[in-house]
């Protein structure tokens, strides 16, 4: 028994070798970008320092305490943490809506010492993790350095090409990613 995988108009041979062609000369047209990106790294330390660190909300901590731990037993509960002698009073809450990952709640402490408070969350037996409140924003273009240069992604009339000309890259990253 054959699978033949390749839609009913591709499956001749001229069809087959014409679609070859075309991925052979996507691939042979990137190539040099990909290249070229992988041994160049524009970055500079600085630049690198901002990248590594990621925006978050001042004060608020997301923590995974273990099933057992008393914090996951109330909607609110207050109590502190040491860290370098100092004790960090925290105020830990349910998240709103139902539960999706056991034992996640959300600690709030005074914005300047939320770092503090995260380390010595980490070191508590019930807590399982704990990490800043991130800030996520949807991008869906790409931060890439070269993006500019791919015309086949988004054509505006560089290096000579037609302006719109390319295949809506950014419209279809608007609807999915996947």
């Amino acid at each position: 028994m054959s699978f033949n995988l390749l839609p009913r108009h591709c499956r001749s041979t001229k069809s087959r070798l014409t679609l070859l062609l075309i991925l052979s000369l996507c691939f042979a047209a990137a190539l040099p970008l990909l290249v070229r990106a992988g041994l160049q790294s524009s970055a500079t330390p600085e630049s690198q320092q901002k990248q590594k660190r990621s925006e978050f909300i001042p004060g608020e901590i997301l923590v995974r305490f273990r099933k057992d731990a008393a914090a996951t037993k109330v909607a609110r509960a207050e109590m502190t943490v040491v860290e370098n002698g100092r004790q960090i009073p925290l105020q830990v809450e349910r998240l709103d809506g139902p539960e999706i990952v056991e034992g996640l709640r959300l600690a709030r402490v005074a914005p300047e010492d939320t770092m503090q408070a995260m380390e010595a969350l980490r070191f508590r037996p019930d807590v399982l993790f704990a990490e800043p409140n991130y800030i996520r924003r949807k991008s869906t273009t790409p931060n890439d350095n070269f993006y500019g240069e791919l015309w086949g992604l988004k054509n505006i009339g560089q290096q000579g090409g037609t302006p719109g000309a390319d295949i809506k890259a950014e419209q279809a990253w608007d609807i999915t990613t996947g």
